[in-house]
């Protein structure tokens, strides 16, 4: 049992260790334990504790297996984007140590990512997320702040209202696109179009959200990328389409 000073919050934490980790050292020995205990000592003494406790050693890969099994994360109705961004983001960095990354390794990944063709909105997202996944394990005490502090640093590629849509679809172009769509498209197309609804919320539409008795549709907060609860504006068109 060793003690030692956490660099995150300034106290001081305790951490029991089990011989068997040590080398050439008897697990039975209270010698070797004395031995064991010094070396922790002196590593406490010259501020090099932080090299050998777990997160000193996690890769961006082992990080993220954990994080995509958190009941929360798994819940979530973009978990299947998630996941593609942390995959894409591990493609370059899964086994990279996570308290090595520097914010110039995250700006070299934005360029790659953009030179590769990608979109900045997408570029900006996987960063965010894999940040976002970063601040997750901090805040349970897995990893020092070092990889916070890199990922605080990184600026979106994307400016503000630089994406914002320059126009809408016209009613000519939307009779056309229903005239040659199949049967189930055409059904998205309709009520998309006169629904506002996103993709994610037409494509995870259940029964149970359609209020029949009002001819209402009612978004659950859990299916909207708002997090709150939606109404969207039906039609008779789309009443009948649902």
């Amino acid at each position: 049992i060793f003690r030692y000073k956490d660099p995150k919050t300034g106290k001081v934490k305790q951490r029991k260790e089990s011989l068997a980790k040590f080398k050439d050292l008897d697990a039975y020995s209270i010698k070797d334990a004395r031995k064991a205990h010094d070396k922790r000592s002196t590593q406490v003494a010259e501020f090099r504790i932080m090299d050998v406790l777990p997160q000193a050693v996690m890769t961006f890969s082992e990080l993220t297996a954990w994080y995509l099994e958190l009941p929360s994360i798994k819940k979530l109705a973009s978990y299947p984007r998630i996941k593609c961004c942390l995959t894409n983001f591990n493609a370059v960095f899964g086994n990279r140590i996570v308290g090595s990354i520097k914010p110039l390794d995250l700006e070299n990944y934005q360029e790659s990512r953009e030179q590769q063709g990608a979109a900045l909105a997408t570029i900006d997202l996987e960063v965010v997320i894999a940040g976002g996944m970063v601040r997750k394990a901090w805040d349970n005490d897995m990893i020092d702040g070092h990889a916070v502090r890199a990922f605080k640093k990184v600026k979106n590629k994307l400016k503000i209202g630089a994406n914002a849509r320059t126009r809408t679809l016209t009613i000519p172009e939307y009779m056309a696109l229903v005239e040659v769509a199949s049967e189930h498209i055409k059904a998205l197309v309709i009520t998309g179009y006169n629904t506002g609804m996103r993709k994610g919320e037409l494509l995870n539409l259940e029964w149970s959200h359609i209020d029949r008795k009002s001819s209402m549709i009612r978004l659950p907060a859990e299916l909207t990328k708002e997090k709150k609860p939606k109404l969207p504006l039906c039609w008779k068109e789309t009443i009948q389409i649902v």
